[in-house]
């Protein structure tokens, strides 16, 4: 089985409320659901990234992973980079238009 374009590993998190604060407020923590997950990850420039502003504004990478459970407030950890999904398109492979989270 070749990598192709998925030659890279990211972790994928979801924001989970696990109690409430001193004040009453709900405390959330992001766990991770999968890790090592294949994904390819392209930095946008240029046309693309003038493309993929129209959907999310602060665009700054494009995703693409196959075959797994995602929804679009989870976020992708790749490295010590966090990517926060701002579209998530589910055709034959997931495209996530995502922002780097600074």
């Amino acid at each position: 089985m070749r990598a192709g374009k998925l030659n890279q590993l990211a972790d994928i998190q979801r924001k989970t409320q696990f109690g409430t604060g001193t004040t009453g407020q709900p405390v959330f923590e992001w766990l991770t659901l999968t890790s090592n997950v294949p994904v390819g990850i392209t930095t946008l420039a240029g046309r693309k990234l003038e493309l993929s502003r129209q959907l999310v504004a602060t665009a700054t990478h494009e995703v693409i992973l196959r075959d797994i459970d995602i929804e679009i407030n989870d976020r992708l950890k790749w490295g010590d980079r966090l990517l926060n999904i701002g579209h998530l398109n589910p055709d034959d492979d997931i495209t996530l238009t995502c922002t780097e989270q600074l």
